[in-house]
C-alpha cells in the first residue's frame, strides 16, 4: 500500500497530495471556512445544504430497511429552499421533504433514479413532497413502472401551496389501486396525467 504525503503551503492554498512514488493523486483547494450549511450522507447517498439554501443529493442509495427512513437533512428543513436531486434514491423515499416549508423548486439530475423504490404500497413515497411551498409538484422523472398501489399517495399531510401535479408521461401500467390517491386535496387545480399508461386499475374509490 502506497503512502500518502500531504503538503500545505497556507491556509486557502492548493492541497497536492502525492504518493512515495511521487505520483500525484490530486488537488483540491482548502478553503479558510465552508459556508455549506450542513452537509453529509444518509443511507450511501451524499448530500450537501449550501449557504444559498440548495440541497444536493449525490450517490447510491443503500437498501433501506423501513418504509419510514430518516434523513440527516431532515435536521434543516426549514434552510431548504431548492433541492437538487441526482442520485439513486434506494428502496423508500418517505416523507423525505415533507415540511421542508421554504421549499419551491425541485430538478433533477442525469444520475437521478428511482426504479429501486418497493413498489408493493405507495407507503414507500408517500407525501415526499408534503407541506412544502412547491407550486408544481412534478413526478414525470420518476419511475413508477412496477408499482402496484398508489392509493393514499397524497394523503397524509397538507398541500397548502400545491396547486398543479403532473404525472405526464408516467408508466402506470402495473398500477391496479389509485383509491384515494388525491383524496380531500382541495388546492389541487390540475392533475397532468398525459401520456400515462394505464392498462390494470382496478380500484379508484376516492381517488379525489
Amino acid at each position: 500500500e502506497e503512502e500518502i504525503n500531504q503538503t500545505q503551503a497556507a491556509s486557502g492554498s492548493a492541497l497536492t497530495m502525492q504518493t512515495a512514488t511521487g505520483s500525484a493523486l490530486g488537488v483540491a483547494v482548502i478553503s479558510e471556512e465552508s459556508t455549506d450549511i450542513a452537509s453529509g450522507t444518509s443511507y450511501g447517498m451524499d448530500w450537501v445544504l449550501d449557504a444559498e439554501g440548495t440541497l444536493t443529493i449525490t450517490g447510491v442509495c443503500d437498501e433501506i430497511g423501513s418504509t419510514r427512513p430518516e434523513y440527516g437533512w431532515q435536521d434543516y428543513l426549514e434552510e431548504i429552499k431548492k433541492v437538487h436531486l441526482d442520485a439513486a434514491v434506494g428502496t423508500a423515499f418517505y416523507r423525505a421533504f415533507a415540511d421542508a416549508v421554504n421549499l419551491t423548486e425541485v430538478t433533477y439530475g442525469p444520475n437521478f433514479d428511482s426504479s429501486g423504490l418497493w413498489v408493493y404500497e405507495s407507503a414507500t413515497l408517500v407525501d415526499v413532497f408534503g407541506n412544502t411551498g412547491l407550486e408544481t409538484i412534478d413526478f414525470s422523472m420518476w419511475d413508477f413502472s412496477e408499482f402496484e398501489d398508489l392509493g393514499n399517495l397524497f394523503g397524509y399531510a397538507s398541500y397548502p401551496n400545491t396547486k398543479h401535479v403532473s404525472f405526464a408521461g408516467c408508466d402506470f401500467s402495473n398500477v391496479t389501486d389509485m383509491s384515494a390517491m388525491f383524496y380531500e386535496m382541495d388546492t389541487f387545480e390540475s392533475i397532468d396525467l398525459r401520456g400515462c399508461t394505464l392498462g390494470n386499475l382496478q380500484t379508484v374509490q376516492n381517488m379525489f
